[in-house]
């Protein structure tokens, strides 16, 4: 199964909505930051268009995902 750059960008930003709620963009503003400062250009250039998904989901759900994801888990829980 090939799963394309885009589709792999919806998935890894649904996730990272899930994962940190109101607080994704931040974090994933902080991973671009951590791979630019590691010279990874690739790792980067991918995570902005991840907070570009991020940015194109709240605007097509009003915010509303925004405020109901903001009371999730503070991150990936560890043992599943």
């Amino acid at each position: 199964m090939n799963v394309s750059l885009e589709e792999s960008v919806a998935i890894y930003a649904r996730a990272t909505r899930k994962w940190f709620g109101g607080n994704a963009h931040e974090k994933t503003r902080e991973r671009i930051d951590q791979f630019a400062k590691a010279g990874d250009w690739e790792g980067a250039r991918v995570h902005r268009l991840v907070c570009e998904r991020l940015s194109q989901m709240e605007r097509q759900h009003g915010g509303a995902h925004s405020r109901l994801m903001s009371t999730g888990s503070e991150g990936p829980q560890a043992g599943g």
